[in-house]
């Protein structure tokens, strides 16, 4: 769980080939980009997170097997 807290940067996350749930609400995360090739994520959670639509939409054309829970 990383909701809540002062994230910003996902690349860190971009080795981890067998996470599956990823919880970034109310975090400071703004580029998705790291996350595209995560296929064996589940779930996503980004609400409140001041990303913009379009890198919502590609985040979800890149993982279509993740839900992604998302204001935009």
């Amino acid at each position: 769980f990383l909701s809540k807290t002062s994230v910003r940067e996902l690349s860190p996350l971009a080795g981890l080939r067998s996470l599956e749930r990823l919880y970034l609400s109310n975090t400071l995360v703004r580029e998705l980009s790291p996350l595209h090739g995560l296929t064996t994520l589940r779930y996503i959670s980004l609400n409140n997170v001041p990303t913009s639509k379009e890198q919502v939409d590609a985040l979800r054309e890149a993982l279509p097997n993740c839900k992604i829970d998302s204001e935009n």
